[in-house]
């Protein structure tokens, strides 16, 4: 995603004219000294760890079946629904006037990062707060569910993520949340499922973990499951990725094109070359879109399947500037240049395999998530690697 403060600064230069020109001289000043001082942009990652730990603040991705009807009609859900779980660890005293030991803003975020709906949790000692996407998306605006849709395998979903931050007027630095996700279709046999994002000492409102002194969890490629059991409706594997930010759109250019750069093969040891784009901070990925060779056949009518194996995935990120032309991006870095109020040299990912099997009946039907592996990021030499999950994450123009 582009930082709050480099949209503040575009909304600036397109309200106060007067001041466009010397704010555009300084960036280019910026630019200019972080290209002599950085080596044309290039950058190398001290890496974080997505680490299954209590955090101070919470994030992660929503997904429920359904369609919005505005302007004023109430949206239609159908019966695939995230929930989720987050227990408060710490117990402790009651605010003044309060029944609560702590309380948290509650962000809804669209897969483009930008924010659709906003609430509040609040905590008993040990207690455990619940909710869901369909609730959630049930008492937004009709304008605002809207917004939230995207599609996959012919349907309509809506999907984002939320960030639980809490308080800063209660307290300071406390790692007492453990949160729990549940994607489910009940109806149909399905539910599975995975850890929350439990964001050690804390985020900012729509950052993951790359402010507030922690390390951005980075990545320069991933290795995600493929399955796909048979061609029925029901059946698909999905790979979800949630990113630090969008792909980089600049000052009015066109977006930078960032993509997974990758190698599928199946368990007989075949692979093809795919290039999935993945521009969004949510991206669900429905990966039978994109096997389309005759080397992992595309399970239709059964011929070829079931589809089994996993992908060897790069992130790579290219555009144009005005300044620098060409840019160049491995890995989850950001271009320290053209984004200059980046938390962070780094981004993080986060990943996970879903993957569903519609058989006869509700019975027979199973569906699993797994976490996506990764390499990770870090200060080793382009090109070589350190200890074969570490790797260079280089942002540089060409």
């Amino acid at each position: 995603m582009l930082s709050r403060g480099l949209r503040e600064m575009q909304l600036i230069l397109d309200k106060k004219g007067g001041l466009k020109v010397k704010i555009r001289n300084l960036l280019a000043v910026v630019a200019m000294l972080s290209v002599f001082l950085f080596s044309a942009g290039t950058a190398f990652a001290v890496f974080g760890v997505n680490d299954a730990v209590p955090g101070q603040d919470v994030v992660f991705p929503i997904i429920c079946e359904g369609h919005a009807n505005p302007p004023t009609s109430p949206a239609t859900f159908g019966t695939l629904d995230t929930l989720w779980a987050i227990a408060e660890k710490n117990g402790g005293s009651h605010f003044p006037d309060s029944d609560f030991v702590v309380c948290a803003d509650v962000f809804v975020y669209d897969s483009r990062s930008i924010l659709r709906f906003d609430t509040e949790y609040c905590w008993t000692a040990f207690d455990v707060v619940t909710d869901s996407c369909a609730h959630i998306l049930s008492i937004m605006s009709p304008n605002a569910q809207e917004l939230m849709e995207v599609e996959s395998n012919g349907k309509t979903f809506f999907a984002g993520y939320v960030i639980v931050q809490q308080s800063e007027a209660q307290e300071s630095i406390t790692n007492r949340f453990v949160p729990w996700v549940y994607l489910t279709d009940l109806q149909k046999g399905f539910a599975s499922g995975m850890n929350g994002i439990s964001a050690e000492n804390g985020t900012s409102t729509n950052d993951l973990g790359e402010v507030n002194g922690a390390v951005a969890v980075a990545a320069e490629s991933i290795y995600p499951r493929v399955f796909i059991l048979n061609d029925k409706a029901e059946t698909w594997n999905w790979w979800i990725l949630l990113l630090g930010r969008n792909a980089y759109t600049q000052l009015g250019l066109p977006s930078f094109n960032r993509v997974l750069d990758c190698q599928v093969c199946n368990e007989e040891e075949d692979c093809e070359s795919e290039v999935i784009p993945i521009p969004n901070e949510l991206n669900i990925i429905n990966v039978r879109e994109h096997l389309t060779s005759t080397v992992i056949p595309t399970c239709f009518g059964q011929s070829g399947c079931p589809i089994a194996g996993f992908g060897r995935c790069t992130i790579r990120e290219a555009g144009e500037t005005i300044l620098f032309g060409q840019i160049q991006i491995q890995g989850t870095a950001n271009f320290g240049p053209i984004d200059i109020t980046a938390p962070s040299p780094f981004y993080s990912l986060y990943g996970w395999s879903y993957q569903r099997a519609a058989e006869s009946t509700a019975t027979l039907s199973w569906d699993v998530i797994h976490e996506i592996h990764r390499v990770y990021c870090s200060g080793v030499i382009p090109g070589v690697n350190g200890d074969g999950n570490e790797a260079a994450c280089v942002a540089g123009v060409l």
